[in-house]
């Protein structure tokens, strides 16, 4: 049980970074071409 529980915490951690690294893929594509622009 002990491993199942932390394989859990693992695939949270992993689902946690997949979705803050999208989020920052997001930012950073609107906010490059402004950059570029100026």
């Amino acid at each position: 049980m002990l491993k199942l529980s932390l394989v859990g915490v693992l695939a949270l951690l992993v689902h946690k970074a997949l979705v803050s690294v999208r989020r920052w893929i997001i930012v950073t594509r609107e906010f490059v071409p402004t950059v570029i622009q100026n």
